[in-house]
């Protein structure tokens, strides 16, 4: 975790969230999606409350290349630029085929028209920029992991 975001992280839990400290024991830091103007545009959603969720591939924890989130962490989400804007914490951890995502969840990932069309056209291309790199080809059944969270903090400073 950068300085910015422990600083942020231990601003928060020092004053208003002293109570949700006592029971975390992981914390973690991130940006969404993998260009400015996304990672910046989900910020916006998030902090708005139409966003409330976010999937990846299966692959990358399974893996190990990334840890799987946990009901209950707290993640300073960043802009692109790295800074701290605002604190979720993680409600539920799900797996699911892509072809198995629902309408629903489109809705609370809030991004585009918030359509499950328009959602999987999307998650389409973002999966098969990253298996490219793996030499492998997206799949309606390649495994995800649904992650849906809570707005605990917005970063003021």
């Amino acid at each position: 975790m950068s300085p910015e975001a422990q600083k942020y992280l231990d601003r928060f839990l020092s004053g208003k969230g002293n109570a949700l400290h006592g029971h975390k024991t992981r914390f973690d830091a991130f940006h969404f999606c993998n260009d400015a103007y996304n990672a910046n545009l989900c910020v916006e959603l998030v902090i708005s409350g139409k966003k409330t969720a976010t999937c990846g591939l299966a692959y990358w924890y399974d893996t190990g290349e990334e840890r799987i989130p946990e009901v209950g962490l707290l993640a300073v989400i960043l802009d692109w630029q790295q800074n701290p804007s605002c604190l979720i914490e993680f409600i539920s951890i799900d797996r699911c085929k892509f072809v198995d995502v629902t309408a629903e969840f489109a809705v609370m990932e809030g991004e585009g028209d918030r359509t499950l069309n328009w959602w999987r056209k999307a998650h389409w291309n973002f999966f098969k920029k990253e298996l490219a790199i793996l030499e492998k080809t997206p799949c309606e059944n390649m495994e995800l992991v649904l992650e849906t969270f809570r707005l605990i903090d917005v970063n003021t400073r």
